[in-house]
C-alpha cells in the first residue's frame, strides 16, 4: 500500500499494490474404500425377518505434503495436529489429519408392517478415528519444536451411533437417534495447540464429539 502526502490512497500517488502471487502448494496420497452390501435375512435362514444392509467408508492418508511458500521447503503432516499442521501457517486442514478413519453401519430393514406405520429401520454406525501425533514432536525441520508430554498425541476415538426410522401414512418420515452413546470424551489439547477456529476450548470440535452422548429427532412431512 502506498500512501500520499497526506495519507490517502483515493489519488494518482496513493494506491494499493495487489499482484497475483502463487504463495504456496499441497501434495496428497492416499486410498479411500468404498464398500457397500445387502441381503434378505432368509439368506441365513431366518425366514420373514426382512433383510439387513452394510456399509464401509474409510480413508487411509499416506501423504499430505505442505509447502507455505513457492520455493520453499515442504512438510509432511500426515498423521500430526498442531499449529502447523492443522489451519495456520500454511496448514492443509482445520482438523488433526489422522492417518486412519472410518464409518462402518449397519442397518436392519424390518418387515414390520401396521396400519399407521411402516419401513421402520434399525441401525448402528462405528466412527473411528486412529491417534494422532502433535506437529512438533516430527523429525523434520519444518515441524519439530518444543512441546508439552500432554500434547504429543491425540488418542485414537471410536463413536457408537444408534438411528430408528419409520414413517406414518406414506407422508410423514421420523428419525430418532443417539450419537455417541457410550458418551466417549474427546482427546484435548494444551493452548498453545489449539489455534483459534478449528479448536475451541482444547477441543477439535468439527471432528470429535465435544458434547458427549446426543440425543436427537427430526419428522419429514411430503405433501
Amino acid at each position: 500500500m502506498k500512501r500520499d502526502a497526506i495519507g490517502s490512497i483515493r489519488s494518482t500517488q496513493g494506491f494499493v499494490i495487489d499482484t497475483t502471487q502463487n504463495t504456496g502448494g499441497l501434495q496428497t496420497s492416499g486410498v479411500d474404500i468404498s464398500v457397500g452390501y445387502r441381503t434378505g435375512l432368509d439368506t441365513f435362514g431366518i425366514q420373514n425377518m426382512g433383510s439387513v444392509s452394510a456399509s464401509f467408508v474409510g480413508t487411509y492418508l499416506n501423504e499430505l505434503k505442505i509447502t507455505a511458500q513457492k520455493g520453499g521447503p515442504s512438510v509432511d503432516c500426515a498423521g500430526f495436529y498442531g499449529t502447523t499442521c492443522s489451519g495456520l501457517a500454511g496448514g492443509a486442514s482445520a482438523n488433526p489429519n489422522a492417518k486412519w478413519r472410518h464409518k462402518l453401519r449397519v442397518t436392519w430393514n424390518t418387515p414390520f408392517e401396521y396400519a399407521w406405520m411402516s419401513n421402520v429401520g434399525l441401525s448402528m454406525q462405528w466412527r473411528y478415528f486412529a491417534s494422532t501425533d502433535l506437529d512438533a514432536t516430527s523429525s523434520e525441520t519444518g515441524l519439530k519444536g518444543n512441546f508439552a508430554a500432554t500434547d504429543a498425541k491425540l488418542g485414537a476415538r471410536g463413536y457408537l451411533d444408534l438411528l430408528a426410522t419409520f414413517k406414518i401414512k406414506d407422508n410423514y418420515s421420523f428419525r430418532f437417534g443417539v450419537n455417541n452413546v457410550l458418551d466417549n470424551d474427546p482427546p484435548l489439547t494444551g493452548a498453545n495447540n489449539c489455534p483459534a477456529g478449528p479448536c475451541n476450548q482444547n477441543v477439535y470440535a468439527q471432528m470429535y464429539d465435544s458434547l458427549g452422548r446426543f440425543f436427537f429427532m427430526g419428522v419429514t412431512a411430503d405433501f
